[in-house]
């Protein structure tokens, strides 16, 4: 009897192909291993798609919620927690819309001004309606 092979090829969503192949003697437990390799694999790579899927969409889902809501408004954020969490129906530390504010503000995208008794209020600037046009 010839020498036996299994070749076992697959291709991730970015286009990466691997390819593996066992050669020799043949086993249930050689193949189980071979796809339990595939398994942890593919679930890395899903694993780290969804961490940077999610860094740029709550980024994202920021953006478009002031686009779609508070374009022509002045919010603080607390209102702006409010409509996300209303819109996307997730919770949403306060903290995390506040940090996404600053660096907004910080970027020319937003304008802000104290408010006494509120914190900062926030507006889009005209210049940064122009930069979510470009965006979108």
């Amino acid at each position: 009897m010839g020498k036996r092979v299994i070749k076992f090829e697959f291709e991730d969503e970015d286009g990466g192909k691997f390819l593996f192949k066992l050669e020799g003697e043949i086993t249930r437990e050689k193949i189980l291993k071979l796809l339990d390799i595939y398994e942890l694999m593919s679930l890395k790579i899903r694993k780290e798609k969804n961490e940077l899927t999610q860094l740029t969409s709550l980024h994202d889902k920021i953006l478009n919620l002031i686009e779609d809501e508070l374009m022509f408004r002045e919010f603080n954020s607390r209102k702006l927690q409010e409509l996300y969490e209303d819109r996307y129906n997730e919770p949403i530390k306060l903290s995390v819309i506040s940090t996404y504010l600053r660096r907004l503000y910080d970027n020319g995208i937003l304008d802000r001004k104290k408010d006494e008794r509120r914190g900062w209020k926030y507006a889009l600037r005209v210049e940064g309606r122009q930069t979510l046009k470009r965006r979108g």
